[in-house]
């Protein structure tokens, strides 16, 4: 919990009001910590950057406006004098959005048929935009090499950390993430995970965390997503679920027609850096006790890693033609 104090600083940095109590943290992820700000105007969530803006900010908040306007449901972000993220007095980094209330889908249960679904339109609506087609993907979702994948097993293993089911399925991982797709590239979200999906009152599946928005592959972040939000459950369940997401994201006007494993390149790559990175922090002595706490998850499956290449296929299997 943090003081008055800040609280006072990031209400008035934002325009936001005055306090009624001290900020709440309600979430943390790779990039920061998400906080709920009481003001007398109202309630919002506010988040500290760990590392600062990335990228080009003003292309990010252009994709957030054109997808709300596209209807895709996503809390508004809040400007500051037309900045979009602001430092405090501490030079810390912050950016502030509309809140949302409503709860998230946990990992160890089939999602709801009809969030997944709400999380395919969106999806759908969000590609159909083809935002600044052609723009340059970031080299984090182009692929992972085998010598990387080695190097950082090697560094988990000598902390004492088994790593005998990510040796099996990294490198194939890694080959994956590295065939490149030929489709365009189009503003996307980069993350739809579990974790960035608030589902509201009337069930929209609502989109929150865009720091990694902006230019990939379309077929990949929806081929990711058929994993995430359509792959649990019984084999019905998974049949009638992927079908589902299939079906509402192609009546948008989005194309989704897999040829083969490449569909899910991006989504390997991401799966495999982020891996890596967690294997390498844990002999860096700079990384947070904080940091360590929310990446040991991802160490805790390295002896028998969950994402093989079995499941991709079987996924490729139910979509339907």
């Amino acid at each position: 919990m943090a003081d008055t104090m800040l609280a006072s600083e990031v209400a008035r940095a934002f325009a936001l009001g005055q306090p009624r109590r001290d900020l709440v943290e309600v979430a943390r992820g790779a990039m920061g910590v998400v906080f709920r700000l009481e003001t007398d105007k109202g309630r919002f969530a506010v988040k500290r950057l760990f590392n600062g803006p990335t990228g080009d900010e003003s292309a990010n908040l252009a994709l957030q406006l054109a997808a709300l306007d596209a209807g895709v449901p996503l809390p508004r972000p809040l400007l500051s004098d037309d900045a979009i993220v602001v430092q405090d007095g501490s030079l810390a980094w912050w950016r502030a959005y509309e809140w949302v209330d409503g709860t998230m889908t946990p990992f160890d249960t089939p999602a709801p048929k009809d969030v997944a679904m709400s999380i395919a339109a969106s999806l759908g609506r969000l590609h159909s935009l083809r935002h600044r087609e052609g723009d340059e993907v970031d080299g984090w979702f182009l692929g992972a090499s085998n010598a990387d994948v080695v190097t950082a097993l090697d560094v988990a293993e000598t902390q004492g950390i088994d790593v005998a089911g990510a040796r099996r399925w990294l490198p194939t991982l890694a080959e994956i993430s590295r065939r490149n797709p030929t489709e365009a590239s189009v503003g996307c979200h980069n993350d739809p995970d579990r974790t960035n999906v608030i589902v509201s009152a009337d069930r929209s599946a609502v989109l929150v965390d865009w720091d990694n928005a902006g230019a990939c592959y379309a077929t990949c972040e929806f081929a990711g997503a058929l994993y995430t939000w359509g792959y649990d459950g019984d084999d019905a369940t998974k049949v009638a679920t992927i079908a589902s997401m299939v079906e509402v994201y192609r009546s948008t006007g989005a194309r989704f027609e897999p040829t083969g494993l490449e569909v899910f390149a991006t989504t390997c790559s991401s799966w495999v850096n982020y891996t890596l990175n967690c294997c390498e922090h844990l002999a860096d002595p700079s990384i947070s006790d904080e940091t360590r706490a929310f990446e040991q998850p991802i160490i805790d499956q390295l002896p028998n890693f969950a994402v093989t290449v079995d499941k991709l296929e079987h996924i490729l299997e139910l979509v339907p033609a």
